[in-house]
């Protein structure tokens, strides 16, 4: 069964690149590969999709996602659930043990405000199970294409 791939295109200083694999599978531009002289297929893995566009606006640009129904949606990095890639973030054990003991100190944070509001609530509907996460997961299901531009500036 051959991979499936998205069309990615990058806003870039020399007007619009492609995001590909080298043979190798890393992430590059068509002008990337090029230049470093290795072979270049047109396209992101489906499976790289979500890796990808989070890179993308973390580095501060918007993405345009297209369906395969042909509906477009604008991300920014706003859109990027809070917690998604902080583990990447921690660089070695020391890190990773202090983001974790910071993550139980937040826990403990909100279980002691949750208590202070238990007698006050008068909420009856059951909560929603769909999480920010998989909310944000489910956007790339049904990918057929992204378009990563620099982010806009008002004016």
């Amino acid at each position: 069964m051959k991979e499936i791939r998205i069309q990615f295109g990058v806003e870039s200083p020399r007007g619009d690149d492609k995001l590909g694999t080298t043979p190798t599978g890393e992430i590059v531009s068509d002008f990337e590969a090029e230049k470093q002289g290795v072979p270049f297929e047109q396209g992101v893995p489906k499976n790289k999709i979500q890796e990808v566009v989070e890179t993308q606006l973390k580095d501060d640009k918007w993405v345009t996602l297209e369906n395969n129904k042909g509906d477009t949606e604008i991300l920014t990095k706003d859109d990027i659930p809070k917690g998604q890639g902080e583990i990447d973030e921690a660089k070695d054990d020391d890190d990773l043990n202090d983001f974790a003991k910071e993550m139980e100190a937040k826990k403990v944070e909100k279980k002691v405000e949750n208590w202070k509001n238990t007698f006050n609530e008068t909420k009856t509907s059951t909560p929603s199970k769909t999480t920010p996460t998989k909310k944000w997961e489910h956007k790339f299901e049904e990918v057929k294409s992204a378009t990563s531009i620099f982010k806009s500036k008002g004016g």
